[in-house]
């Protein structure tokens, strides 16, 4: 914002999803596309509908039901949790994991420590806590088994592999953050 990245305010979940699309070097990607989205809360021509429509497409979001996206709506940790493991290909309408218990399912592949799950679940989620979990996820495996999401975005040209390891994201002794 005009005052800097304002790491301890709460984001809502347009914030969180323009975060996602930057995270993985698709925001080029969504604001030339044509995508399109059944939300009636997002309106064509505001400048969140390509993102949200980007999201939808790409299986990032599914909005709040009722044929809602809540872009303005608080994020919690979950919130984004789940956009993160949709975009490692981990699937909750495949039942890989459900929303309700996304935080758990992050600690059971590394993402975070159970204990740090327990505590995202009931703190107050900012966009700092936005920041470390999107580090976070970049060293977690693909749910395909191919490597880590680091490796998959330097493999597509979003960073190149020295980037990544200069970052501590891709090499020997990476650890979730």
């Amino acid at each position: 914002t005009e005052n800097g990245y304002e790491l301890n305010n709460t984001p809502d979940r347009t914030q969180g999803l323009v975060m996602l699309i930057r995270l993985l070097g698709r925001e080029q990607e969504a604001l030339s596309g044509s995508y399109t989205h059944p939300f009636t809360d997002v309106a064509a021509s505001g400048w969140e509908a390509p993102y949200v429509g980007y999201g939808y497409e790409t299986g990032l979001t599914s909005g709040v039901g009722g044929g809602l996206f809540g872009g303005s709506q608080t994020l919690a940790a979950r919130d984004y949790v789940t956009f993160l493991l949709r975009s490692l290909g981990y699937s909750d309408a495949d039942g890989d994991f459900t929303w309700q218990y996304a935080l758990s399912f992050a600690a059971q592949i590394g993402m975070m420590t159970t204990d740090a799950a327990i505590a995202l679940s009931s703190a107050s989620f900012n966009r700092g806590d936005m920041v470390d979990l999107s580090y976070s996820a970049l060293t977690c495996p693909m749910a395909d088994g191919s490597g880590s999401l680091a490796e998959k975005l330097a493999a597509e040209g979003v960073f190149t592999t020295a980037q990544g390891q200069a970052e501590g994201v891709i090499g020997a002794g990476v650890k979730a953050y």
